[in-house]
């Protein structure tokens, strides 16, 4: 598969390489948004979150790691994050404040890769909202957002790559390798289904510094260090905890390409065979020279 600058693509498909965003464009208020509100919904492993952002800012955010009981769990969240900053439930709808100047802007929710029980909760809840305010709708992977968050918070200097990582369950781990290309970042392989040994060996053979992060177990972590301390590091516990608040950022980024909301579908990725099991390299695309020859930047 190639891809060059001008190939439509489809933002959070499955096809890679994929531009993520420009990093900087990310903090910048766009005029018509000053005052409204949008809302983070993240339910796609035992980590869930739920975010406000207003005015350019995170106003609140929570995450909590409490299994798969998502359907009890992220209204309550929501609503006590609209009392923490001071909005109220709307009356009519009893889904989201109309009080104190906060329109709804858009609502955005991970699509995944993750639990098939806990995507269909928080897609549901998020179109709930969308749909009953008149809102746009974005679905962002939670491997992306997470790998914006990695490279904000820690840094990727050039050369360097990102791996996100979350939990699959039955012992399985999901990841994807992302890098900083040209001032952008990209996801260079696909999301894959891989086992903690399949990772590090993977990982372990790859010949360019890494940058591991997210919910990585104990073990898969000090098995990475181990051999490779040269070219791996991994992120800090704290620094990696996925926050919904990157999935908002990312997501407002995306707002222009959103589409009707009931169409929004979660990201299930199976383990078919050997080939879906791989972190699979694919360059960012070449940029074509002055005399018409491929280069690659």
């Amino acid at each position: 598969m190639s891809l060059d600058d001008s190939a439509p693509q489809q933002a959070g498909s499955a096809l890679w390489p994929e531009r993520l965003a420009v990093p900087a464009r990310l903090w910048e208020l766009p005029a018509d948004d000053e005052g409204a509100l949008w809302v983070g919904i993240d339910t796609a492993s035992r980590l869930g979150g739920v975010a406000l952002w207003r005015n350019g800012q995170v106003l609140a955010e929570r995450t909590w790691r409490g299994g798969l009981n998502h359907t009890a769990q992220v209204v309550p969240a929501l609503i006590d994050l609209l009392a923490a900053v001071g909005l109220r439930q709307n009356p009519a709808t009893h889904l989201l404040p109309d009080h104190g100047g906060a329109a709804l802007a858009g609502v955005v929710a991970s699509t995944g890769p993750g639990s098939f029980t806990g995507l269909r909760v928080g897609l549901a809840f998020a179109k709930a909202l969308a749909i009953a305010r008149g809102a746009r709708l974005v679905g962002v992977p939670g491997l992306d957002a997470l790998a914006y968050q990695l490279a904000a918070v820690v840094g990727v200097r050039r050369g360097t790559e990102v791996c996100a990582v979350s939990d699959a369950g039955r012992g399985n781990l999901y990841a994807a390798r992302y890098r900083l290309h040209r001032g952008e970042l990209w996801r260079v392989s696909r999301y894959a289904v891989v086992s903690p040994d399949e990772f590090v060996a993977q990982l372990g053979v790859a010949a360019v510094r890494t940058l591991v992060g997210g919910e990585l177990p104990l073990k898969t972590a000090r098995a990475l260090t181990t051999d490779r301390a040269d070219h791996m590091t991994v992120v800090p516990p704290a620094a990696a905890l996925r926050r919904p608040g990157y999935l908002v950022a990312l997501g407002k980024e995306r707002a222009a390409a959103a589409g009707d909301p009931a169409g929004l579908e979660p990201l299930y990725i199976r383990r078919t065979g050997p080939e879906a099991a791989r972190l699979d390299y694919m360059p960012p695309p070449r940029r074509r020279s002055a005399a018409g020859a491929n280069k690659r930047t």
